[in-house]
C-alpha cells in the first residue's frame, strides 16, 4: 500500500541538493556519502527524486512518524542508479 496521497508527494531539488546530496552539510553529509556510494550526486538529483517517489508509490508497508515538519513516512525499498 503506498503512502497516503503518494501521488501528490513532493521531493524538492533544494532538499536533495542542499541536504541529502551535500557532503558538507553537518547532518546530511553522511547521507550524501551513502547516496554517492550507490551512484547519486548533484548531477543526477532528478533520478534520486524519481526513485524515491517510486518507492513511496509502490511500498507495501510504511510507518507514519510525527515530526516538527509534519508527518514523515518510513519504509523500505530498493534504489540505486549504478552510476
Amino acid at each position: 500500500m503506498p503512502f497516503p496521497d503518494a501521488e501528490h508527494a513532493i521531493v524538492t531539488q533544494e532538499k536533495l541538493c542542499n541536504y541529502l546530496l551535500n557532503p558538507a552539510h553537518p547532518v546530511g553529509g553522511t547521507k550524501a556519502a551513502w547516496f554517492a556510494s550507490i551512484g547519486y550526486t548533484h548531477q543526477n538529483w532528478e533520478q534520486l527524486r524519481s526513485d524515491l517517489l517510486r518507492v513511496a508509490e509502490s511500498c507495501e508497508n510504511f510507518i507514519p512518524k510525527s515530526s516538527p515538519f509534519g508527518v514523515k513516512y518510513a519504509t523500505e525499498g530498493e534504489i540505486g542508479c549504478g552510476g
